[in-house]
């Protein structure tokens, strides 16, 4: 079995497609369309890798990367951002982060970030 995934962004549209590529991949993968259903999620789950949009609409992504680590030390989170914003979000550094993924990267992005999580590395920003 492939690596456990949530996947987390406020928009369906995303959600799904992250969602489909990560399962084309052999992945195990739960969504939640806000920070606060994908932290119920991590309670009752132990997943290798959350992948969060970098904008959230119920909470700050500080707080909900610090959240996250606390439920799950294990887990590995990557922030999503769209390259058409030219760069990532600035300010948003965190010790809680472990990466950025871009969410228009091709497959061999995520299948980079999955090696990465399942052979236990910590992933860095792609």
């Amino acid at each position: 079995m492939g690596a456990r995934v949530v996947v987390v962004d406020n928009c369906p549209t995303r959600t799904r497609q992250a969602a489909e590529r990560l399962t084309s991949l052999g992945c195990e993968v739960r969504c939640a369309q806000s920070a606060y259903g994908a932290l119920h999620i991590l309670e009752s789950e132990k997943p290798d890798l959350v992948i969060v949009n970098w904008f959230l609409e119920d909470m700050m992504l500080h707080e909900f990367a610090e959240h996250c680590k606390h439920v799950n030390t294990d887990c590995v989170l990557m922030v999503s951002f769209d390259r058409s914003q030219r760069a990532r979000p600035r300010g948003l550094d965190d010790p809680y982060i472990d990466g950025w993924l871009p969410y228009d990267g091709g497959d061999h992005v995520w299948v980079s970030v999955l090696d990465r999580v399942q052979s236990g590395a910590t992933p860095v920003s792609v």
